[in-house]
């Protein structure tokens, strides 16, 4: 009976994953325990199949991680970048563990999915890491899928079966923003920014209406803007709700950028904030610490989930085989100055 790399594992007291690094030579394998496989593959004679040995040698060990062109960013003050550049180090973090390069994958045109698996056909990468929007992309996940090319998309809107996914809870960490509103007393909340081809432009504002409900509050129609999710919307959303007579006590946000909007006009009218307004963000990049008052927000993991998205990839293409189904990010909150207790 040929002796199989489970055997190894077992006879070593390591995992089948850790025989494949010590047969590849890896780094972060332990002297001890590379030792102790080393025995256990000559004790027991272990030959690996040819087609086990030559899996990795047929695969680039170069990760792409497709982002649209700078142009085609949310409006022109590139609003979206700070996620991006999270997306970026999580990935390179882990590429750099697991000795594999990073690519930049930028699709153009109407032809992104045939680029894509172009790229992979002449093994400049081994996979893709696709993030949102990138994911929206029409068709391209669903050619990636048909071409057996391998990926994992992070905050997609909707996916193919079986394919490996990568999301934060935006839902219930909005819907936990938006309770925290609630409990500082505020009744007349509105929703700032938003748009229903995106993830978080169906989480985030489902969030809000959930918490809404749950309070037995109702949601004003014209309360809710899905104009966008940067600082225009923003914008859009307190030109539109603040001159009103009977105005919203508190904005929560679908971004941190919109928040910042709907204060640029609060404080153009002279309100004071937070007394006289409370605004709530989510994403929690840099400029919610700059502004003023520092901006209550949700923290979106980008870089845990850029990290995780890269080496539910890597271990596809080191070992072939699909990955497990991953439990949704905690999006954490974080309370400072913007948000206030008021009372009706």
């Amino acid at each position: 009976m040929k002796v199989t790399i489970r055997e190894v594992a077992a006879h070593a007291g390591v995992s089948m994953q850790t025989v494949t690094r010590v047969m590849r030579n890896e780094r972060y394998v332990g002297d001890a325990t590379r030792a102790a496989v080393e025995r256990a593959i000559a004790e027991l004679n272990y030959a690996p199949l040819q087609s086990a040995r030559n899996l990795s040698a047929n695969v680039a060990r170069v990760v792409g991680l497709v982002v649209p062109h700078v142009t085609e960013m949310h409006g022109s003050d590139r609003t979206g970048a700070e996620y991006f550049h999270g997306l970026h180090i999580g990935a390179l973090q882990c590429c750099r563990e697991r000795r594999y390069g990073l690519q930049f994958a930028v699709p153009g045109g109407g032809h992104g999915a045939q680029e894509l698996v172009a790229r992979v056909r002449s093994r400049e990468v081994g996979g893709y890491v696709v993030p949102a929007p990138a994911t929206e992309i029409e068709g391209l996940l669903e050619e990636l899928k048909a071409q057996d090319i391998p990926y994992a998309a992070v905050s997609p809107l909707r996916a193919p079966a079986g394919a490996a996914v990568v999301a934060a809870d935006e839902r219930t960490a909005l819907r936990a923003l938006t309770r925290h509103l609630i409990e500082l007393g505020h009744r007349r909340i509105a929703f700032a920014g938003g748009e229903a081809t995106s993830r978080a432009g169906i989480e985030r504002p489902a969030g809000y209406r959930e918490a809404m409900k749950e309070a037995g509050l109702r949601v004003e129609r014209r309360w809710v803007t899905m104009t966008g999710l940067g600082y225009e919307a923003g914008q859009a959303a307190g030109e539109r709700l603040l001159r009103a007579a009977d105005r919203p006590s508190a904005f929560v946000s679908i971004t941190d950028d919109a928040a910042a909007g709907v204060i640029a006009v609060a404080h153009a009218m002279g309100l004071r904030l937070p007394q006289d307004l409370s605004v709530a963000g989510f994403n929690n990049v840099g400029l919610s610490r700059k502004i003023w008052p520092p901006l209550t927000t949700a923290d979106l993991p980008v870089e845990r989930m850029g990290a995780l998205a890269t080496q539910l990839l890597i271990e596809r293409l080191d070992r072939g085989v699909a990955p497990e189904p991953v439990p949704l990010m905690a999006c954490e909150l974080l309370l400072r100055a913007s948000t206030i207790e008021h009372h009706e």
